[in-house]
């Protein structure tokens, strides 16, 4: 197993996600050997995707480190990542638990906040008229059980820019690009979020994301983690 190489529509795609206040890392990996999609090859996936962000980290703070204004620091002034690989534990999960709350699969559309004035407090699904009778729920907190891959990608702390179907389409093309549309997923595990210092900053409210998905079609396993604050 090793780092994928991604194609050049897969890292416009999520250039373009981190300019609109993006904050989910996504990390996928290519099977060298006949695929197996069991724990074990999850478990490592998750291991291995930790390592390439641990390395993203490094490599920006030595370029921070470079600049005049901080020659009096060191790597040592600055997080590091690092994890526990025994306390690694992933549970089997269902396509709609990864997912979350904020995404139909039959639909294909994301649920997303009001944009008038009237409505900014409620949550539509992508395209419905903003009227009473369309209105699926308020505004709130995710319950840490609900938490899922559209719900980390609408909401980082500091709001996404972007119309709602920019948005409803940006997620369908990491969708397609990434996890086949959903259409063919193979096992999906959730990960604790114990396991690592990168999930401190979510555990203060904002949540974490910490989920492997086999993606049968590309025989690709990816990784998608996230934890912020504000």
């Amino acid at each position: 197993m090793k780092l994928a190489e991604l194609s050049q529509q897969q890292k416009q795609l999520l250039q373009q996600y981190k300019e609109r206040g993006g904050v989910i890392d996504w990390v996928a990996m290519e099977l060298e050997e006949q695929p197996y999609d069991d724990y074990d090859t999850h478990w490592q996936a998750a291991i291995l995707a930790l390592d390439a962000i641990a390395q993203d980290i490094d490599e920006d703070f030595h370029t921070i480190l470079e600049s005049p204004e901080n020659q009096h620091h060191n790597r040592d002034d600055f997080f590091q990542l690092t994890y526990d690989v025994s306390k690694f534990v992933g549970n089997i999960i269902s396509l709609e638990q990864f997912l979350g709350s904020s995404f139909n699969v039959s639909s294909r559309k994301l649920l997303v906040r009001g944009q008038s004035k009237r409505h900014v407090n409620d949550l539509f699904w992508v395209g419905d008229a903003e009227i009473p009778e369309n209105i699926v729920g308020e505004c709130g907190f995710y319950e840490p059980d609900s938490f899922g891959l559209a719900d980390a990608f609408l909401s980082p702390p500091y709001g996404i820019t972007g119309s709602s179907l920019e948005l409803n389409t940006l997620f369908l093309e990491i969708a397609e690009h990434f996890f086949a549309s959903f259409t063919d997923a193979g096992q999906i595990y959730s990960w604790s979020d114990d396991c690592s210092n990168y999930f401190d900053a979510g555990k203060e409210w904002w949540g974490t994301l910490f989920c492997t998905y086999f993606c049968r079609p590309d025989s690709t396993l990816v990784v998608v983690m996230a934890s912020t604050t504000d």
